[in-house]
């Protein structure tokens, strides 16, 4: 069945084609298009095969119509056709304009097409744009990579880009020789309280001390987190995001210092973030210290933390853990 209606809009595109050619190519074609058809063997290959198929007729149907036109007029008009001009392009439009309206069924299908293709090709450029060519808001951004753990496990599933654990962190960091820093972070759920004011749930991260450095980044307000921080039993203390420092606290420019309860436990706002930081997404509004204590990191099957590093030319080799 569906062999039968691909093969009827094959020659249903084919009668787009002007007459002279369907006279010359037509049976070849579609024997052709019978024999690769045969050849799919697969829904998504036969898929493939037609949207590339109509696509094509469509398009040379255009131009042999252009070309045919062309040739009818090279007696009359010789001269003029020697070169591109906008009267040229302006009489093949029209012509091609023509031809289109006798066909309304060919026409809709042309503009869906390019409607689909042009769609496409601007979803795709945005998503090169915006991953691959658009630099990320860092200075010295080239030098930036991630860090993954890869995950092989008895399942036989591949994972090569994996959260890494607690250990495998301090393992990055302390005994890596190819990168000049490594950080951590990993995302969590706030709920952020305060006098005269509901309670709230707010996207944070957690952080390591040295995640800003690496991003070359300070606050605009106050300071980063200390290495003292990082420790265990240190009082709780967060970064704010500039948008969330003016909608939460109404642009304070005292906020440094002031307490908030953050999960219930008393927090020292420490410093609020430029309006260009946003890492690493713009919904974050809050970071707070990534404790990872080198006596107890935790279990190496813990896999919740990602981790960012710098590259350097001058990186000093690490002793190996005994």
């Amino acid at each position: 069945m569906i062999e039968r209606l691909a093969a009827r809009a094959f020659r249903l595109l084919l009668a787009g084609y002007p007459r002279a050619f369907r006279q010359a190519y037509s049976d070849d074609m579609q024997a052709l298009f019978a024999e690769r058809y045969a050849e799919a063997r697969n829904a998504r290959r036969t898929a493939a095969f037609l949207a590339r198929t109509f696509i094509n007729l469509i398009t040379t149907a255009c131009a042999e119509y252009i070309a045919a036109w062309r040739t009818a007029h090279t007696s009359r008009r010789h001269s003029a056709t020697r070169r591109l001009t906008m009267a040229g392009v302006i009489q093949d439009l029209s012509y091609a304009c023509r031809l289109l309206r006798r066909r309304p069924a060919f026409t809709l299908f042309v503009v869906l097409t390019l409607a689909l293709g042009i769609g496409a090709n601007t979803a795709v450029f945005t998503v090169v744009n915006g991953v691959l060519l658009r630099p990320l808001p860092y200075p010295e951004s080239e030098r930036l990579v991630n860090v993954w753990g890869r995950f092989d496990p008895e399942s036989g599933f591949d994972f090569p880009q994996f959260a890494i654990s607690g250990p495998e962190y301090l393992d990055y960091r302390d005994q890596n020789t190819t990168l000049e820093d490594v950080a951590a972070f990993t995302g969590r759920s706030l709920t952020v309280g305060g006098p005269g004011a509901d309670p709230e749930r707010v996207q944070g991260v957690a952080i390591t001390a040295n995640l800003l450095r690496i991003l070359r980044t300070t606050p605009a307000l106050g300071r980063a987190f200390s290495s003292d921080e990082m420790k265990a039993d240190a009082p709780s203390a967060v970064l704010l995001s500039r948008g969330y420092w003016q909608t939460r606290f109404g642009a304070d420019p005292n906020i440094v210092g002031r307490i908030v309860p953050v999960n219930g436990v008393p927090a020292t706002i420490v410093g609020v973030m430029p309006a260009s930081f946003a890492f690493p997404l713009p919904d974050v509004r809050m970071w707070t210290p990534l404790r990872i204590d080198p006596a107890n990191p935790g279990g190496r099957s813990s896999h919740r933390i990602r981790s960012a590093g710098v590259s350097g030319s001058r990186v000093r080799k690490r002793p190996t853990r005994g």
